[in-house]
């Protein structure tokens, strides 16, 4: 069976913390020496995770540990004493460092005794992994003499702890160390039915397909359990950080808000922009040309307005002309239909002097006690004879009417 990543994950989650089980994983590890540099770097992944818990790294170590010194015991130099020596420098110098449990971290330091004690590794590659620790180490007891942390280690050290994981974020803990703990053996498991699947022989008797059938039944449960474990697990996450997205995103519209408010606050209260303020005002004022003044404008609306009343009162005064009624004892009136005044006042042109003498006469008659003299008599004879233009003939009523008035003025 070929090598696959998730397999081993599926050996460390499932690893105990006895000697049976850390040599059996370590003798199986031992079979796939074809994937040993494949194995180096998934048991690298494993140890510096941060899901993984420092009791789980130091068994995983165990392991390792297990597999290079049973590989001496039949060959010096072999693949996984290579594939380790490679990354274990890196790996414990990143580990070791950071485990604050001083059982731990003293159990840790034991193993990098024995491989010195024991040759397990080459020179070379022992006293890459005590530089690489100590380089790591932080300084104690205020010693100042030996400040070379290495500040490189400090960019790649995995983050282990809740305080430099923002409080939001912190919720999201838990599921992920449960996904990256039952998702690399669902994998696994997954791995295993397929072969399982593929391996069923339809030309086999029918109790042996029935019973391998069963097995495979029971893989494929299996599996579908392990899943149900990591689906829960992305259900949580999923709607934690939907929520996380909500809240995020009314904060982001409030911080705008703010922005918008400050951006206003300071236009405001920018001379620049009073100035500009004020220059607008001025400019909505109305402003006058010095050649023009006031009167002028006035002196033309009272011309306007003359001309105006001079227009309507030449109308009223040819239609009173037109409508006036002479009576004789005051029992027989005579009038100018209201049609003939309209047009009088609209499309007629009618002498000035008739309008005067008739009000000459009339005063003159309330005064003489109704005579009027001969020489107004004569004026109002000569009118009565005018001749009229042609293309527009007096009315026959207006003719009548001044011939009722002569009349009464030779009476």
């Amino acid at each position: 069976m070929p090598f696959h990543p998730d397999q081993l994950m599926l050996k460390f989650q499932n690893l105990e913390d006895n000697q049976d089980s850390i040599g059996s994983t370590a003798n199986w590890l031992l079979g796939q020496k074809e994937s040993s540099q494949e194995i180096a770097d998934t048991w690298a992944t494993y140890m510096l995770s941060p899901a993984t818990t420092s009791k789980r790294r130091l068994m995983a170590l165990y392991v390792a540990n297990h597999a290079v010194q049973q590989e001496l015991r039949s060959i010096v130099n072999g693949p996984f004493q290579h594939s380790f020596g490679l990354i274990l420098p890196r790996v414990l110098g990143q580990v070791i460092p950071q485990e604050k449990d001083p059982k731990l971290n003293s159990r840790l330091r034991r193993v990098l005794t024995v491989w010195q004690s024991r040759a397990v590794f080459p020179p070379t590659v022992l006293k890459s992994i005590e530089e690489s620790v100590a380089s790591a180490s932080p300084v104690s007891n205020g010693d100042t003499t030996n400040n070379n942390t290495s500040t490189k280690y400090n960019q790649k050290a995995p983050v282990t702890g809740h305080s430099e994981i923002p409080a939001p974020l912190q919720v999201l803990l838990v599921p992920f160390r449960e996904v990256a703990r039952h998702g690399p053996a669902s994998n696994a498991l997954k791995i295993s039915f397929d072969e399982a699947i593929g391996a069923l022989d339809p030309s086999a008797t029918d109790i042996v397909y029935q019973q391998n059938y069963h097995t495979v039944k029971r893989l494929g449960h299996t599996t579908q359990d392990s899943l149900k474990k990591t689906i829960i697990q992305r259900e949580i996450i999923v709607e934690k950080l939907r929520d996380l997205l909500i809240q995020q995103e009314e904060l982001l519209s409030l911080d705008r808000q703010i922005q918008n408010e400050i951006d206003n606050a300071l236009e405001t209260t920018d001379p620049a922009f009073k100035d500009n303020q004020n220059s607008f005002s001025n400019n909505m004022l109305p402003t006058y040309d010095e050649s023009q003044s006031d009167s002028d404008s006035d002196e033309d609306d009272d011309d306007d307005d003359k001309k105006k009343d001079t227009k309507q009162k030449e109308k009223e005064t040819v239609i009173d002309a037109s409508v006036a009624t002479y009576t004789r004892d005051d029992t027989n009136p005579v009038s100018i239909s209201n049609e003939q005044s309209i047009n009088a006042a609209t499309g007629e042109t009618e002498n000035q002097n008739v309008t005067g003498l008739k009000r000459s006469i009339e005063e003159e008659k309330e005064e003489n006690g109704g005579s009027v003299s001969p020489s107004k008599k004569a004026k109002i004879q000569e009118i009565s004879t005018e001749e009229q233009p042609e293309e527009q003939p007096p009315s026959d009523t207006v003719t009548s009417s001044i011939q009722d008035l002569l009349s009464k003025l030779a009476n």
